[in-house]
């Protein structure tokens, strides 16, 4: 006996569903095709020319914005400041770039099997210089 499909919502008629082992996007996305952020990155670091104390600079956009918020909050905007103040905690402190955390015990096992390898070649290097 013959189950008959129910066609309706989130149920398409069979002549309209993809075929099984065949891509919705053949295509696929655009080689060369670049994301947001690829974008943004891009955008805030072409440079801009701003005059400060009276002398040209050239600066990047980043570098723009950056300098604007400092000023906005230094003339008593309090979102400005709240934004510069919700920047600088994001940004990890000196120390915290410098301290390391320990390695796993796998990551251990992993660094230590590399040496072991990168030695035994070493040895059979020198063994090879000695004949």
């Amino acid at each position: 006996m013959k189950k008959i499909y129910e066609v309706g919502y989130r149920k398409p008629p069979k002549s309209g569903q993809f075929q099984a082992g065949r891509s919705g996007n053949p295509k696929g996305r655009p080689k060369g095709s670049r994301n947001f952020v690829a974008e943004l990155e891009q955008e805030l670091s072409e440079l801009l020319t701003v005059q400060e104390n009276g002398v040209k600079k050239r600066i990047s956009k980043q570098r723009a914005l950056i300098k604007r918020l400092y000023q906005s909050a230094m003339e008593k905007d309090a979102r400005a400041a709240m934004t510069l103040f919700a920047m600088a905690k994001s940004i990890p402190s000196t120390n915290e770039r410098l301290t390391s955390e320990e390695p796993s015990e796998s990551d251990r096992e992993i660094l230590e099997s590399f040496a072991r390898r990168l030695l035994a070649k070493q040895k059979r290097g020198a063994d090879d210089q000695k004949e």
